[in-house]
């Protein structure tokens, strides 16, 4: 057996808050929501959506194919980007692909 991966989304809904000041009617606060969009978050309940499910083969190969491991190669760089978030890390760049399979890709596997 050969694993084959593929994308995959689903939706979840959530409820959420903000604070707005005590004279805000609800049109006020829905437009406040809507500017600060990037900045409320997501909702801490989420719960699935039945059925909203789907399946994505637009980037889909088996184990070891070449979008499985640029779909790891990306992972790796998001990783990378949170864990060198610091200022301390300034002017330190992660691995170019290539090194990064010759050399963290193959050490994991």
């Amino acid at each position: 057996m050969k694993k084959f991966y593929f994308g995959q989304s689903w939706q979840v809904y959530g409820t959420n808050s903000v604070e707005v000041p005590d004279d805000f009617t609800i049109e006020q606060a829905i437009e406040f929501v809507k500017k600060n969009w990037d900045d409320v978050g997501l909702a801490n309940n989420p719960v699935y959506v039945q059925d909203s499910d789907e399946a994505d083969f637009d980037c889909c190969d088996f184990e070891d194919g070449k979008a499985v491991l640029w779909n790891k190669y990306i992972q790796y760089l998001h990783d990378w980007a949170e864990s060198h978030s610091e200022h301390t890390f300034a002017g330190m760049t992660p691995a170019c692909y290539d090194e990064w399979y010759d050399n963290e890709y193959q050490e994991e596997n």
